[in-house]
């Protein structure tokens, strides 16, 4: 592998709490994903309690009124230690080489022809 390429991970990760992760959630054409950016706060064996971000066009945040869930751990595809922060407001933005990870790591589901980031 050349330093131009790069590995596309298996489906599912072994989150860590507090680490940022790729979060996905099966749409209504069995084909099709939906993948939220989420930190975890908690494990509890298969599940993980996450805290969502809201997205606004290539930037994330934590939105006004608090997103959190339990998900089987099995629903986090990718996991990331660390986030660029651009800005004082707390914006966060994920690379470019990150995104198309996530959605060709998420296209290595069983049946998933297409990924929509959230």
């Amino acid at each position: 592998m050349n330093s131009h390429e790069q590995e596309v991970p298996s489906f599912v990760c072994k989150p860590k709490e507090n680490n940022m992760t790729a979060v996905v959630f099966s749409g209504k054409r069995s084909d099709c994903v939906h993948i939220y950016m989420a930190q975890v706060l908690k494990i509890d064996g298969s599940d993980a309690y996450l805290r969502y971000l809201k997205r606004s066009g290539n930037i994330y945040q934590w939105p006004v009124d608090v997103d959190e869930s339990w998900q089987p751990v099995d629903d986090i595809c990718v996991q990331y230690h660390i986030l660029n922060i651009i800005n004082n407001r707390e914006q966060l933005q994920f690379s470019e080489d990150a995104t198309e990870t996530v959605k060709k790591t998420a296209l290595n589901r069983p049946g998933v022809t297409t990924v929509f980031m959230k």
